[in-house]
């Protein structure tokens, strides 16, 4: 936000387990593309495994490939995406939120 606050804009929610290595991220409903296909888990799975594949040269990629690999982001259902970490991370909303990230 204006005062450098995280907010959520297409996320209802981000919880992670007691060792804090496996995180949910709960989608907001309604959330539609710009041809009104509704956003999904797949998507965001599907987004963050893009941005993990060296090949592609994501500007992300060296933010998030120390966290993860592909393998451990995961599609629950169509509004739960759950990511594993290869450790403990308290800061994975900042870097998701963060501008690094924007395709």
């Amino acid at each position: 936000d204006k005062d450098g606050n995280l907010y959520n804009k297409l996320a209802d929610d981000f919880t992670h387990n007691s060792d804090g290595n496996i995180w949910k991220i709960k989608l907001k409903k309604g959330v539609v593309w710009h041809d009104g296909a509704p956003f999904t888990a797949k998507d965001v799975a599907y987004t963050i495994q893009y941005i993990l594949n060296p090949d592609n040269k994501a500007d992300a990629y060296p933010n998030l490939a120390p966290l993860l690999e592909p393998k451990g982001v995961r599609a629950l259902d169509a509004s739960t995406v759950e990511i594993e970490l290869k450790q403990p991370y308290a800061l994975l909303p900042q870097v998701l939120g963060s501008k690094v990230m924007f395709l």
